[in-house]
């Protein structure tokens, strides 16, 4: 079979792009498309590799890491030290099980117009059966992401510990999938609060302290009555406890509720944060 080095790309730079928005589903992240589109550009040209002499083992895998680095940093970017292990954890997860399905399928059926060299899947199909067969394998991960998820446990009580600068507050929590809210622009999860709490860790004053501003976001929200948005802070971290479960989560949100969360009740998690 020829490979032509222009389809090779083409074909690599679509199932990356597949590849990191499921690895974006993981993470409960929504880079923007550009960041995606430039990772799959990033392992599409990086398929290129089997044009090259075959390196050593301890060159060609050091060359691999870095790569994977790099396609981590250009989608997900850096906040953390702990989030950015995380997405490249899950980058290389989500890669390396495509990757072992695509050397399988390939080993045990040789299908016509498929190769895998050195690791580099080649399809030698039309570009919009591509598109159709990349589009079918993301819903369908997307699919059981789903499935499994729900299986989350939806609302039990825990005990969430919130810190921000010199501050340190406990306050009673419900792990509720009420609480649906992204952090669109940071990536991290989001804190439902009532005012108490908020007010516990960022002050009175907080609308006018000018050291807060660092700190303050504004997230948009949608209820059963309309659409509207929420006033949030960054913390500097969170640890949710449930049972014998525990969490900690890395420069969270605290959104400010408009309306009371209950007596029993001053802080909103999203249990999905147990099933990553």
């Amino acid at each position: 079979m020829i490979v032509y080095a222009d389809i090779l790309v083409i074909v690599n730079l679509i199932v990356d792009y597949f590849l990191l928005l499921a690895a974006a589903k993981l993470l409960r992240q929504n880079p923007k498309t550009y960041r995606l589109l430039l990772g799959g550009l990033l392992g599409g040209f990086s398929s290129l590799v089997i044009f090259l002499p075959k390196l050593h083992i301890l060159l060609e895998l050091p060359l691999r890491l870095a790569l994977c680095f790099l396609i981590t940093f250009s989608v997900f970017g850096y906040r953390s030290r702990f989030a950015y292990i995380k997405s490249l954890g899950t980058v290389t997860l989500v890669t390396c099980g495509y990757g072992g399905v695509m050397t399988a399928i390939w080993t045990l059926f040789r299908p016509r117009g498929m190769r895998v060299i050195r690791s580099v899947v080649y399809f030698d199909i039309s570009p919009m059966a591509l598109v159709i067969a990349s589009g079918g394998f993301y819903l369908l991960f997307s699919a059981l992401s789903y499935i499994f998820r729900r299986k989350a446990v939806t609302a039990s009580f825990c005990t969430v510990t919130l810190s921000a600068g010199n501050r340190q507050i406990t306050v009673k929590g419900l792990l509720d999938t009420g609480n649906s809210l992204d952090d669109i622009i940071g990536g991290g999860e989001v804190l439902i609060g009532d005012t108490s709490s908020v007010t516990a860790l960022f002050g009175e004053g907080r609308s006018k302290d000018e050291t807060l501003r660092h700190r303050y976001r504004v997230i948009p929200c949608s209820t059963v009555s309309g659409g509207g948005i929420l006033e949030a802070y960054r913390c500097d971290k969170a640890t949710v406890i449930c049972e014998n479960r525990s969490v900690t989560l890395q420069n969270p949100l605290l959104a400010e509720s408009k309306v009371s969360l209950g007596e029993e009740t001053s802080v909103i998690v999203n249990p999905e944060i147990f099933t990553v």
